[in-house]
């Protein structure tokens, strides 16, 4: 329960907390995760990254301050996703919904951790297309559009498959539209003729 008094303090008394945290048993530091400190939450945060794994109930925990009120929390924490990189089909909902209301800081390190997911993130952005809330669409939209040739063969397998939501399969066509993988540019031509005829 101590506090650092001053700004000058934190810094020592956050390394110290990182230290102490890295030695303790898991149950504790995921308890301390919801200190009412900023300052102890980065602290949990940082002395999980200095862990070889996160297990997935140090990351179940870890994603409740997704909706930390102080910013710092969070761009700690996206810093641990893209670290471990674990568990796509869990985190990365998650993240799109952040995405929605995230200050431009922010969205730069959520943007961090898809790239660290890779392909692994493909699976969770198609699912995730299925949402029929707009801002969660926009925020798909942005992810595929940062690297959109790992999205192309998912893109065009989810347009023609016979499950797909009608307005689902609107949504990939208008992606399709401007998707920029130009060397794949004859076969998406060729998909949206087809979608549209």
């Amino acid at each position: 329960n101590c506090i650092a008094q001053t700004q000058t303090d934190v810094l020592p008394y956050q390394q110290a907390l990182t230290l102490l945290c890295s030695q303790l048993d898991s149950r504790v530091v995921s308890r301390m995760l919801y200190d009412p400190s900023p300052v102890v939450r980065i602290a949990v945060i940082r002395a999980l990254m200095g862990r070889p794994a996160l297990d997935i109930n140090d990351l179940s925990v870890a994603l409740i301050l997704l909706k930390d009120r102080n910013e710092q929390v969070d761009i700690a924490l996206m810093r641990l996703l893209a670290k471990f990189a674990s568990c796509p089909e869990l985190v990365i909902p998650q993240l799109l919904v952040s995405w929605t209301t995230a200050s431009d800081s922010l969205k730069s390190e959520i943007l961090d951790v898809f790239r660290s997911y890779g392909n692994d993130a493909v699976a969770p952005l198609m699912t995730a297309l299925d949402d029929t809330r707009n801002d969660i669409y926009q925020a798909v939209c942005q992810m595929i559009a940062q690297v959109p040739q790992r999205y192309t063969d998912a893109l065009l397998a989810k347009a023609v498959h016979f499950r797909t939501r009608e307005d689902v399969r609107t949504r990939i066509l208008d992606i399709l539209r401007t998707h920029k993988d130009e060397p794949r540019r004859p076969e998406i031509s060729r998909v949206l003729k087809q979608m549209l005829t």
